[in-house]
């Protein structure tokens, strides 16, 4: 069903942050600056809250998109970009743990879509015990 699509794209998303140059990632405080593929645009990775409720969970980077909003396109269908996973991998590489994150274009870009955002609010009954 529809759940099972949206897992099958987080995943797909999260192999292709596997692909990419963790050297993009430059951390700056409690942000990261991630260069996108093209080298055109930088988004800027923040954390936003502690904890949510969701059943599009990654379990490789131990998080769910519930935690995330994000301007680039992937997100405002409810899935991470593959810019948060990247984040999240190579925090976990560097023994750092995983964040609450939040995407945002710092630079122009010609997609328009992109410049959509979508944050998902939970209710206190829907956070997760666990921390992202």
């Amino acid at each position: 069903g529809k759940i099972t699509s949206k897992l099958r794209d987080l995943r797909e998303r999260h192999k292709t942050s596997l692909e990419m140059n963790g050297d993009k990632v430059v951390e700056s405080g409690d942000k990261w600056s991630v260069a996108s593929s093209d080298g055109k645009n930088m988004y800027t990775v923040s954390q936003v809250q502690e904890s949510c409720s969701c059943k599009l969970y990654c379990s490789e980077c131990d998080s769910c998109i519930h935690c995330y909003a994000c301007k680039f396109l992937c997100s405002i269908s409810f899935n991470m970009c593959k810019h948060i996973h990247l984040v999240l991998v190579k925090n976990q590489a560097h023994g750092m743990g995983n964040s609450q994150l939040t995407v945002e274009e710092e630079a122009g870009s010609n997609d328009d879509d992109r410049h959509l955002t979508s944050t998902l609010k939970l209710t206190e009954d829907q956070k997760r015990k666990k921390i992202c």
